[in-house]
Parts: C-alpha cells; structure tokens; sequence
C-alpha cells in the first residue's frame, strides 16, 4: 500500500520538499518532518469530514478530478504560487474554519506562527494535489474510459496536438483573476469555464465503473 505522504515525498524526484523548504525559510530536513506531521493530520480531517458529509465526499470527488489539480505537485511555478497558498487557506479554513484554528489545534510546530502557516497552507494544497494524483491512477486501474476517444491516423494527430496545447497552457503559472474550483469553495463565479470543467467530470464520473473511496485516495495514511 502507499499514501498520499508518500506521493508528496517523491513529487518531481523528491524536489518537491526542497522547494518547500526554501519558499518557507528552513531547511529540507525542517520541511520534511513539517510535512510527517501536517499531512496525516490534514487527511485525517478531510476524511473526517467526508465520511460524515455527503455533499462534502462529492465536492472532494469532483475537484480531484481536476487534472490540473496534479501541477501543484510537479511544477515548482505551480507548487510555490499565490495560488498554492490561497487553495491551501481554502482548504484550511473549510476544514478548521481558518488557519489560526488549525495551527491551534492539529497544526502546530516548532516554528512562528507565519511560517507555520506557510507549511500549513502549501500542505493542504499538496494534500489534495496527492488526492488527485492516486484519482489518476485509479481512473485509469478501473478500466474507466475518457469520452469519445479519437481513434486512427488523423484521431492520433489530433489528439497529439491537442495534448501539446494542453501541456503549453499547463505551464503557464494559475491565475487568479478567476479562481479555480478547491475543495471546500462549493460557490464558484458562473462563468462558462466552471461550467465546462464542471460537465467534463460529471462526465467523467458517469464513465467510471466505480468512484474511488477515501482510502484510494489517502491511502493507508490514517490508521484507525
């Protein structure tokens, strides 16, 4: 069995928690041992949350089906970005109802109260992005399929080319003009974007042979 900690551990080769370290201000050593203590706690309370809501379990589904959700954990422009912090406080505040709570409550380490906070909300955006990465291959172990596949030559070039848009657009760092849909905002602008990536996981939902539970995404995390 594997975890998200451990998905979180080896995101981009491992690099991933020297960039945590640098963006916060301590070393690789100090972010790591943040990040054995912050995660368990931080997926413990969504699957708290979940088991007991719901509509909570649904929104949670729903946002891991985001692929792009998956950037926080291999690209450092996405990783390290305001949009990194601000999903982490959505999160945080959805699940303790703010930042200063969790810190007080599951959240707390041997560092200021800013910088704790700054593990704290790069954590929980890292958590979901974990989600989202384990949902991928779920997705893809269930034998479930994407909608209307393009199939011969020409369906191969299109496909190949719509992939390389893709992957330009992705790395471009998120925007926060409009912002994205994250676990635990269930009100989100209505624009035509948000519904678009809205019908495209319904969809994608519908084409599942099952829905993932709360420990294909954590994984054997949480021990009870």
């Amino acid at each position: 069995m594997s975890n998200i900690l451990q998905t979180i551990k080896a995101a981009n080769d491992g690099k991933l928690i020297a960039g945590l370290g640098k963006a916060c201000g301590i070393s690789q050593s100090q972010a790591e041992q943040a990040l054995e203590k912050l995660v368990p706690a931080i997926a413990e309370k969504i699957s708290t949350r979940a088991e007991n809501d719901p509509e909570d379990y649904q929104d949670l589904i729903e946002v891991v089906d985001d692929e792009e959700q998956v950037n926080y954990l291999t690209k450092p422009d996405w990783s390290f970005s305001i949009a990194a912090i601000e999903d982490g406080q959505d999160i945080l505040n959805h699940l303790y109802g703010s930042v200063s709570k969790a810190i007080a409550s599951d959240l707390r380490l041997e560092h200021d109260n800013a910088t704790t906070a700054r593990l704290a909300n790069f954590t929980a955006t890292f958590c979901v992005a974990a989600m989202a990465s384990r949902n991928q291959a779920f997705f893809l172990s269930d034998g479930s399929e994407d909608d209307e596949q393009p199939s011969g030559f020409w369906g191969m070039i299109i496909a190949a080319l719509l992939k390389g848009l893709m992957q330009s657009l992705t790395r471009r760092r998120p925007r926060r003009r409009y912002r994205r849909r994250t676990y635990g905002r269930r009100k989100t602008r209505k624009r035509r974007s948000s519904r678009r990536r809205k019908s495209t996981t319904s969809r994608r939902r519908r084409r599942r042979k099952k829905t993932p539970s709360l420990n294909d995404l954590i994984g054997d995390l949480i021990r009870g």
